[in-house]
């Protein structure tokens, strides 16, 4: 089974260290070199054992011993991993077809683009998809406020009888919502920005969700201006 793959199994842990640690040139572990399928324990050089980064080169020695045809890793073992290195392989060409039809698809929109890439947290790619969910026409929402509204950004207003009940925000657009929650998560921790100083006057009365919340919002609205105003950050 593909537990039988799991590095418990495969490799002794004792003295592990995690594959997120960061030593020596700042290389992680979890950062991999893809090996062609036919090389996959393939024999008693075992060239891919050499392939590890660092804390794990430490364990070479023990990569080797699993990776030998008298070591744990059996026929098996070698087969699933032919198949993942496929799957691994067609995800990869058709993740990179998928993005230059992106790139092809926003080229026209490339300084709108280019306006949201400059504010902190956004990247290239999350600015393609909130203008792909907003347009680049910010006539159709009368204010700031309405497109944050749209985008399920607003904090709710459950009152009764003068006590407010609760404050959870409104149903909006998902897509557009997860996109900037992210974009808010990275700008909190951009160091000397805004936005991370905004965040953390939030968190001292707020919880983090909120407060990410807010961050989001915050951005949008900005995005709202420079697409209306047509100036830069």
């Amino acid at each position: 089974s593909l537990d039988d793959l799991s590095p418990d199994t495969l490799i002794d842990d004792s003295g592990a260290r995690s594959p997120l640690e960061r030593v020596g040139d700042g290389a992680l572990d979890e950062e991999f070199s893809v090996v062609d399928e036919n090389e996959v324990g393939g024999g008693s050089g075992l060239d891919e054992a050499e392939l590890a980064r660092s804390a794990l080169r430490r364990k070479i020695p023990q990569l080797r011993a699993a990776l030998a045809h008298d070591g744990k890793l059996n026929d098996h073992h070698r087969f699933l991993l032919k198949q993942l290195l496929r799957q691994v392989e067609h995800l990869e060409e058709q993740i990179a077809a998928f993005e230059n039809q992106i790139t092809e698809v926003m080229r026209p929109f490339a300084m709108q683009q280019a306006k949201l890439d400059a504010i902190p947290g956004i990247n290239t790619r999350a600015a393609q998809a909130i203008l792909a969910e907003i347009g680049c026409d910010m006539s159709r929402f009368a204010t700031a406020g309405h497109l944050a509204s749209w985008a399920g950004l607003c904090p709710g207003n459950n009152e009764s009888a003068g006590r407010r009940k609760s404050g959870r925000t409104r149903n909006g657009n998902q897509w557009l919502c997860q996109v900037l929650v992210q974009c808010a998560w990275a700008a909190s921790r951009t160091k000397g920005s805004w936005f991370q100083s905004k965040y953390q006057q939030l968190c001292v009365r707020k919880s983090e969700k909120k407060a990410l919340i807010a961050v989001a919002r915050k951005q949008l609205m900005i995005i709202y201006h420079l697409l209306q105003t047509k100036s830069p950050y």
